[in-house]
């Protein structure tokens, strides 16, 4: 649906001065929300201003009330001061906006993640439910909360968030810029799911395990200058210096690569999945507990090869496998990388997958109803917020409950009227 106004030039200053605009969010009708709703899914709308100039709205109140002419008054007064403000000096601003399939239009949603960053009581009793039988548990919390370095008779054990791992070309460990001049010795090996038979053309060559707990991430720099960034719940294992004709390391779990272009081919061992590159940037997401996996390339090439088939991916293209079947397609890549920067940003997500991540990220046991949600979602969240604060703001748009006991989370979701 194409408009006389051209909402993507718009900015969040450009919709506050546009009185139709302005009506339709503190007045909804609707007509008004079926008219955003279109824009925004056909893609008329600079939906980063657009939801700017919704919570700067919203913000004048905490509810769904039809304003008095006291109140527009007063918005209208502060809209003046903040276009003021902007043209002024520089905000900063956070993004976060979230659509599900429950809910009834975008402005509903925009309106609604409002009280996600609005302080909120404790004690209200939102968070009670009546645990029952059918429940799903998924749990992602492990034991050992430290990153974890391992060989075939040595292991360290690593404090911090977020170690900075590497190994030079002669394959000597450093650990966040220090060397790391010998292992504690532990009785045996740390146990792997690596079958003999992946593992017999790298005999040559010393491997190592990087094992990230849940909660965590690391970054490593392979002997060959190659970076990766790895994610909560994630395995990798890898030779401490590349000795044959080809670089191959093995994963379970996600990573993001920018891998350093040499003669020898650099492949990535997945699951069933293998991945060809020759120097290129981007992110392979295969959990053995999961029954998806994807690669999504951000610039270069890959070859992807998957139970007997070969595709070649372009820059912005994803190729993804699930039970279903596989598919390749144009994405915007930055809903799959910005997890390295502390943002996670999902679009046409099931509220499942959404939550299942969260919990790899915070380290929680998650219990899920038995039955699907049927909810689908997009959006942006911070990872600096803790997750009940996450889960909170959430709740109020996904069309779930949830409840903590014992430090697991229950969720449950609504009744659909």
């Amino acid at each position: 649906m194409a408009s006389a106004k051209d909402y993507k030039k718009y900015t969040f200053t450009d919709f506050l001065s546009d009185e139709d605009f302005v009506q339709s969010i503190v007045s909804p009708t609707e007509e008004s929300r079926t008219k955003w709703k279109t824009l925004i899914d056909a893609g008329e709308v600079n939906i980063d201003e657009y939801t700017d100039a919704v919570l700067i709205l919203m913000g004048w109140k905490d509810t769904q009330d039809a304003p008095t002419d006291a109140d527009l008054d007063a918005l209208w007064n502060r809209i003046e001061t903040t276009i003021i403000s902007s043209e002024e000096k520089a905000t900063s601003r956070k993004h976060l906006w979230v659509r599900a399939a429950a809910v009834t239009s975008a402005i509903a949603a925009a309106i609604a993640i409002v009280l996600m960053l609005l302080p909120r009581e404790q004690g209200t009793g939102q968070n009670t439910l009546n645990i029952a039988p059918g429940y799903l548990v998924r749990t992602m919390e492990q034991s050992d909360d430290k990153v974890v370095i391992t060989t075939d008779k040595m292991e360290m054990y690593l404090e911090g968030s977020n170690p900075d791992i590497s190994y030079d070309p002669n394959g000597v460990l450093s650990v966040n810029n220090i060397v790391a001049e010998s292992l504690s010795e532990t009785e045996g090996a740390a146990e792997t799911d690596w079958s003999e038979e992946m593992l017999t053309s790298e005999s040559a060559e010393q491997l190592c395990n990087i094992i990230v707990p849940y909660g965590k991430t690391a970054s490593l720099t392979l002997s060959d200058g190659s970076f990766l960034r790895i994610n909560a719940g994630t395995t990798v294992r890898f030779p401490s210096s590349f000795l044959t004709d080809k670089r191959k390391i093995y994963v379970d779990g996600e990573i993001y690569l920018e891998v350093v272009h040499d003669n020898r081919p650099f492949i990535v061992q997945a699951k069933e999945m293998e991945v060809l590159v020759k120097g290129t940037c981007f992110d392979v997401c295969s959990y053995d507990n999961d029954d998806y996996s994807n690669v999504v390339l951000v610039n270069g090439r890959v070859d992807v090869s998957y139970k007997g088939s070969n595709i070649t991916l372009t820059p912005r293209q994803g190729f993804f496998a699930t039970a279903e079947g596989t598919s390749v397609k144009v994405v915007d890549t930055d809903f799959y990388t910005s997890w390295i920067n502390g943002i996670y940003k999902f679009k046409n997500e099931s509220i499942e997958k959404v939550l299942v991540k969260l919990a790899r990220f915070y380290n929680v046991t998650l219990v899920l109803p038995q039955e699907e949600s049927g909810i689908t979602c997009y959006g942006s969240l911070e990872l600096k917020n803790d997750l009940s604060t996450i889960l909170t703001g959430l709740m109020q748009i996904a069309s779930f409950n949830f409840a903590v006991k014992d430090g697991a989370y229950f969720i449950q979701w609504n009744e659909k009227k």
